[in-house]
């Protein structure tokens, strides 16, 4: 049984009117209108999945006409669809047995309201299983033919352009690289394909989220021997339209892995934080296969972990 998780970063495409999307459909979630009585988008959704995870039923927040619409809609309306239609449209495509959705949103009322109605195209049955924290559900499943929205605690650019000042975005991150490496190397329900499209989201985050998609891949080829079952596999993909008016088609871009020293000093370090903790103090003797790749040096000269160190370690976190 094949199977294929589409992992989609989101950005706001979707609610620009230059692409097409009517005023009913960009409107929709919007704080001002009564579906969310006022409450901030994470904390209404939240509120309606019943906790940290649970399941939303698509059309008691937007109404079955916006649901509708959603799912007729052209793919132009943002680029997450895009990719997802170049995606399928390329000659060598295979349908799979089963399909997965995986919507990863920022942490602003713009980007849940259009990851929201961006997943809503694929929920056909309805519902959206939503994730608030992602660090707080590692453990969570990936179920063939779900639609998942995970919001990424903090991740907002649009203020200042200096980025999240904490590092709760980027554990978040590694986290969801975490949930997707336990599903796939499960496989309880089959083989699994991943994709990451690159095309969609804010653009400033595609390096960080390449860094969660090596610490899957180094997951993936470094299984236990004894597994004889077929290894899944990872694809990072970009759209590209070499001219005007002419459809979109995938480029794949190349994702990296650790292996040897690196990765035996990556998995200690993952080790050592469960052990001693976040604040624990790091040698730069013992970790300088990988100092300039997962670890960095803070105000006070201290070695401590980087932004994709961060993701790396908790993306391996389970499996070390």
């Amino acid at each position: 049984m094949t199977l294929t998780m589409h992992v989609l970063p989101v950005g706001v495409s979707l609610l620009n009117e230059e692409n097409g999307a009517p005023r009913t459909v960009r409107r929709a979630l919007d704080p001002a209108t009564s579906h969310t009585e006022d409450r901030r988008v994470d904390v209404e959704l939240a509120h309606r999945a019943g906790g940290n995870v649970g399941p939303l039923t698509v059309a008691a927040l937007v109404g079955e006409e916006v649901c509708d619409r959603l799912r007729r809609a052209d793919a132009e309306w943002c680029a997450e669809w895009t990719s997802v239609e170049a995606y399928k449209n390329q000659p060598e495509y295979v349908a799979p047995t089963g399909e997965s959705y995986v919507l990863i949103a920022t942490d602003t009322t713009e980007g849940l309201r259009a990851a929201f109605l961006a997943a809503t195209r694929y929920a056909l049955d309805g519902t959206i299983t939503y994730v608030n924290d992602p660090l707080a559900a590692r453990t969570q499943p990936i179920e063939p033919g779900r639609v998942y929205l995970l919001r990424v605690p903090g991740l907002d650019l649009t203020e200042t352009g200096e980025g999240p000042r904490t590092d709760h975005p980027w554990r978040a991150l590694g986290a969801i690289g975490g949930m997707i490496t336990e599903t796939a190397m499960q496989a309880a329900h089959g083989t699994w394909h991943v994709v990451l499209h690159c095309s969609g989201g804010y653009k400033p985050v595609l390096p960080y989220l390449l860094v969660m998609a090596e610490g899957i891949r180094t997951e993936f080829e470094h299984r236990h021997p004894q597994d004889r079952r077929p290894k899944p596999e990872l694809t990072a993909a970009a759209t590209h339209r070499s001219k005007p008016g002419s459809p979109e088609h995938i480029v794949e871009l190349p994702v990296r892995y650790l292996t040897g020293r690196p990765l035996t000093k990556a998995r200690a370090l993952v080790n050592q934080l469960k052990q001693e903790g976040r604040d624990t103090e790091l040698s730069a003797d013992e970790y300088s296969d990988i100092a300039g790749m997962l670890l960095k040096e803070d105000t006070g000269g201290r070695l401590t972990l980087s932004q994709s160190g961060l993701i790396m370690t908790e993306a391996l976190w389970l499996r070390s």
